[in-house]
This record gives C-alpha cells, structure tokens and sequence, in this order.
C-alpha cells in the first residue's frame, strides 16, 4: 500500500494541538518516573536498574544495579521509586522490588543512600514472601505530612487483599525511617487500607489528600480515594456498589466505594499524577490517569470533596503503545515512559527503540495534523470462514499529532471488514504513521471488497480505504518450525530464517513480524531484505540474537510479511549463557518429538538416578501452562506428554535438577 502525497486541506477543529519530542530511546521496560531535585528524570527499570536521565538532551545515568538480586518476570521487578522530600539533607531512595530471596520470593521496600554518584547503601524496610510474579503494586510516594505510601498487589491470592495482617493488598504507611507511624489505623501495623488487587497508580494532591489506581480483572478498573482503615472491597466488591449481590456486602462491610471506575471494560489503568502546572492550562487542577491496555491518558475533572470525577476527556490512544508513567516537573513540563518492551504491546509496539520517554508538548500555534489519502488498495488474503486481523496502515504527515474515534465499513461487502479496536480511539504522531486493526472475514466466494472510513475528531478531513479480500494467495513454507540461538548477555549471534515460495504465485518478501514476550531481543540484520521469488524458489532473511538477560529461554515468533497471508510462522528460541557456546553444546540435551506434536510427545531426559526433576510447560509468552514432576531412575528417562489440551503453538519446556536447567522447545500443531 502506498500513499499520496497530496490530501485536503485540513481544518482545525481543537483549541489545542499536541506533538511528541522523544528525549531518549532503548530503556528496559521503565516502570516509576519522578523528577529529581537535580533537574533530571530519575527513573527505575524493571530490569533492577536506576538512572538519571537529562530531560533536554536525554543523557542517561545508571546510579544502582541490582539486576542481580531483582526478578524481572511477567509483572515483577524493581518498580517504585519515591525520593526523600527533603534530599539536600536527607538524600534518600526509597525502592520496591520482587527480590530471589533465599530460595522463596519476597517482595521488599528498601531505601538507599544517594552519594552524589550512586545508591549506596541499603537499609531494608520490609520484606513479605511473595507466591507469584503478577499482582505486585508497588507504587511509592511521600505524603504530605512525610510518610512513604506503598501500594501492594495480592500477588493473585485474592483473599489476601482482606487479610488484616498480610500486607498484600494494601496501601502501606510507614515513617521515612521505615518505623511504624504511631497515627495508623491499627497499632503496630503498617497497613492503612485494604481490599485491593493491583494498585499500580498513586498520587498525593497538594492538599494533602491521597488517591490510587487499580486494575481490574476483566472491568472495574478503579480510581480510589484513601482513607485510613477504609475497606476497598476487592475481591468481594469490584468497582462501584452497584451489583444486587454487592450492595448488602457493601453496607455490611462498610465498603469504600471507588471514586472512578470503568465498568464494563478495563483500561489497564497503571499510572495518576495532579497537575498543577500552567503549561498545560486544559489540564490545570485534573487528575491524569495513564493506563498499559487502552495506552492512552485520561484527564478528570475532581468534584470538592474529592470523592467524584466528571468531565473526563481521553488522549493519545495508541500513539506512542503502553504508558507506564508520566511525570510533571515543578516548571509544569510533562514526560511519558512506556512499557512496550514487557511482553504485552499491541501491533505495532514494541518498535525497534523501545522503551522510550517522551515529553509532551503543544504544537505550534499554525501546526495542522494530515490524513494521508490512499495510492492503491490494501490486499488481505482469505477463504470463506478464515478470520484474518488486517493492520490498516494510516499515516499523519502533518506536523501535529491526529486524533480519530470514529469510523464505518461500507462497499460491496462491507458486513466482511470489522474495525478491531476495542476502546474507541487511535491517535496518530506527527510525521508518523499507526494502524487501524480490521478483522476481515470473508462471506462469500471469490474477491471480496470492502471500505473503512475514518473520521478525524480534530480535523474536518474524512479518509476512505479501499480492502480487497482475495482468495486465491501466495504461501511461503519455513525450512524449519523451529532454531535454537545461543549467545552471551548483550552479544549480537547470528542466525538466519530460511523459506521457500511453495505456492503458484510470485511472493514478495518486503518486512519480518517478530512476536512475543521476548520479541525485542531478536532483530532483522539484512541490507537486502526485500525479496522476490518466483514459485519454487527459496530466500533467507539474516537476523541477530542479543539478549539482555540469562535466565529463562527468550521465544518469538517469526514470519515474513509482504504480499502473503499472515497463516504461517516459525519459532526462534535464544539462550543467554553463562558459560562459553562451545561448553553450552558439549551438555547431552533432552529430546522432545515427534514435532510437531498433535497427539503426544515423548520427553527423552539424561539425567543420574535419584534426581528429582522439576518440569514446567510455558507458552511462547512465557506464561506457565503445566508443570509436574519425578524422580529420575536411568541414565535416560523418557515421559509422555499428552498434547491434545494445549492450544497450537510454541512452547517450552524446562526441566530442573537441582541448580542444572536445561530448555528444550516443543511445537503443536493440530
């Protein structure tokens, strides 16, 4: 699909127009943002890193590295990070991580020392076990009569959030020496609130009033006023009392209602802050919520007594992929980080230089977004009942950034194009280009059509595009399901996806798709990536491995784009050594076939009698599926795993004797 490079003229519709400035790329998914009494960013990577970043220049500082003690899985990590109020005197960090432990998760709150230079040493606060790497809160911040607040997760154990005594699920209030403050709600306890699920927003307002932001399950994201002692609810009461079987639980367990919450659907909402400044007067006395899942910022409107919100109005959707925080500095400036490098961005984040802080800005005064007309159709191959995601690729090359929350199918078979957007608005960078997510599912025989309009809201400027839905495709079949890549931590190893035309028509290779939790860490390494090949002829793309951790395997998918279905991939699976790759291959490792599997899998293990091997099952997002366990009794164990319950995918599998792990993948294809 190509565009014109002519388009109508665009007319303002919006008192305000905004533009993005990156001022720096390749952080490793950052979690808390807050500026520094220096002028800089300090920020904290899930990693278990902390930097100091220059807000004009993007000049990045590491001043802690504790990556080895942190676990930097799913939602774990080092998170938040609150800075002592008064640092000139008192230069503290205080941090939460999930921490290894002595052999059981924990997740602690400790505070360093900030010597000029780096943190220094560590004075451990609290420290709970922690059962799972979801669920972890962590939120810091120092209230106005000067305690540290620490939002915490129930960690997936939901009754915990009701526990008075467990710390999990709950907001936390210590002094900044880390003893209990003698004005909780319960002597002796640092609990002061319960009844949460994933508290990842939290924000102290100028009047001294503190308030959160919780992720719901499947709804009910919920912004909450705290109080001390107050009942939250979950996981008994989610969102508003508003449900028959909520309003008696309510009543009788003297819920605290939420102040916001998002009903129907959840946001993903992980990041507030109140601005104050006048930079920004649309938003001057608002409380800004950022979320992961919807990627956007929503502006609410505080009623007088704080426990209402009206007027909210929604930005930036999509535009930049997954807000993790945003941070407003004393001079009213705004700085957003993402998280699209965690495994969960939506097409097409994580880009190459993920993750990212950006600041926001105003356009300048005669700044106009442009929708891009299209050159030619965009082509979607599919049969009758195939359910094919189409990214509709729409580009703003104006020099403001372009908001659109309205669109409608039409053309001859329309009902066969669906707009896939679950929470209502995409929004476009200036100078950049997103896409438009259309489900595209043919009814009928032979070439299918269908348009997508969109509709701008801040520009009187409508755009038609044309889908043709064509059965009748070209295919490319991988030389192999799956390669194993080995390398050393931040080492580039390279490898190659082989391919074959196996269809009868001309197959035009223009981009590869790399997916999945650890997608960033594989990249296209070819000059000459275009490729065209005739029926029968065979091409290869040169790719690197560059891991940024050991630990578990790094799995992506692959598949060539260009002119061809997105129907096929391949499975890459790279491994971080801490020993040499010509060691690494000279260890026997475990057998798994036939593969693919459709049925059945047997397990080969060499492994001394006696061990007790631990097996896990995890997807190609890294999440856990199965796990069992036995003793080994020969020199060459071998076990069935039936397949038949796991969706078609990559998996992989990892099995443990004692401190020896070995990895090997597994592919089901039904």
């Amino acid at each position: 699909m190509g565009f014109a490079h002519t388009s109508a003229t665009a007319q303002k519709k919006n008192d305000y127009y905004y533009a993005m400035r990156t001022v720096t790329t390749g952080l490793d998914s950052p979690w808390e943002m807050t500026p520094g009494p220096d002028g800089q960013l300090w920020c904290t990577e899930r990693a278990g890193y902390v930097c100091r970043i220059d807000p004009d220049n993007g000049t990045y500082t590491r001043i802690l590295d504790i990556s080895d003690r942190v676990v930097n899985k799913e939602e774990s990590g080092l998170l938040g990070m609150a800075l002592h109020p008064s640092f000139a005197d008192s230069p503290y960090v205080y941090l939460s991580w999930t921490d290894h432990g002595d052999g059981q998760l924990q997740q602690k709150i400790v505070r360093y020392t900030y010597d000029g230079d780096q943190l220094v040493d560590p004075q451990e606060f609290m420290a709970w076990d922690t059962p799972a790497i979801f669920h972890a809160g962590s939120r810091l911040a120092i209230s106005k009569d000067h305690k540290l607040i620490v939002t915490t997760g129930e960690t997936t154990s939901n009754m915990v959030a009701q526990y008075t005594e467990d710390p999990r699920g709950k907001v936390l209030r210590l002094n900044l020496d880390g003893s209990i403050p003698d004005d909780n709600p319960v002597p002796g306890s640092a609990i002061y609130a319960r009844g949460f699920r994933n508290p990842q927003g939290l924000v102290v307002l100028p009047d001294g009033r503190i308030y959160t932001a919780e992720h719901g399950p499947a709804t009910d994201d919920e912004i909450n006023l705290i109080l001390p002692g107050a009942n939250y609810g979950w996981p008994i009461v989610m969102g508003y009392c508003d449900e028959p079987e909520e309003i008696p639980i309510c009543e009788a367990e003297n819920i605290t209602e939420a102040v916001y919450s998002t009903v129907g659907f959840t946001y993903g909402m992980g990041a507030l802050e109140y601005y104050t400044g006048t930079r920004f007067p649309e938003w001057q006395n608002k409380l800004l919520a950022g979320s992961l899942k919807s990627a956007r910022i929503q502006a609410f409107e505080l009623g007088e007594d704080g426990t209402t919100v009206s007027n909210e109005r929604q930005y930036f959707s999509h535009s930049v992929g997954r807000i993790r925080d945003f941070a407003a500095t004393p001079d009213g400036r705004i700085f957003i980080c993402t998280s699209n490098r965690d495994g969960r961005g939506r097409y097409p984040f994580p880009t190459e230089e993920d993750d990212r802080i950006y600041e926001l800005l105003h356009a300048p005064a005669e700044a106009v977004p442009t929708l891009e007309e299209q050159l030619q159709p965009d082509t979607v191959y599919a049969n009758v009942g195939d359910v094919v995601l189409h990214h509709l690729r729409l580009e703003n090359t104006g020099n403001a950034m372009l908001s659109i929350n309205n669109w409608w199918t039409g053309g001859e078979n329309a009902s066969d194009a669906m707009v896939y957007i679950f929470d209502g608005s995409l929004w476009l960078r200036e100078n950049s280009h997103n896409y438009l997510p259309v489900q595209c599912t043919p009814t009928g025989e032979g070439v299918r059509t269908a348009t997508v309009t969109v509709s701008p809201n801040n520009i009187n400027s409508n755009r038609t595009y044309t889908i043709v839905i064509d059965p009748d495709f070209p295919d490319v079949t991988y030389k192999e399901d799956t390669i194993r890549v080995e390398g050393a931590v931040g080492a580039r190893s390279n490898f190659s996806i082989r391919f074959i035309n196996s269809g009868e028509k001309t197959v035009d290779v223009n981009d590869v798709l790399i997916e999945g939790e650890s997608a960033s860490e594989f990249i296209v390494n070819d000059e000459h990536l275009h490729t065209v090949l005739a029926p029968g002829q065979e091409g290869n793309i040169a790719m690197e491995f560059i891991p940024v951790s050991i630990g578990e395997e790094k799995i992506a998918t692959v598949s060539v784009t260009g002119n061809l279905p997105r129907k096929r991939s391949m499975v890459v699976i790279g491994s971080a050594l801490t020993v040499s790759v010509a060691e690494k291959k000279s260890v026997t490792q475990p057998i798994c076939a036939p593969q693919p599997a459709d049925q059945e899998v047997f397990l080969t293990v060499p492994a001394e009698a006696g061990h007790h091997m631990m097996v896990q099952v995890r997807d190609m997002f890294g999440r856990l599926v199965d796990t069992f366990e036995w003793m080994s009794v020969s020199g060459m164990d071998v076990h069935r795993i039936a397949t038949t319950a796991y969706p078609s995918g990559a998996y992989s599998i990892s099995i443990a004797a004692g401190s020896d792990v070995r990895f090997v993948p597994m592919i089901v294809r039904h």
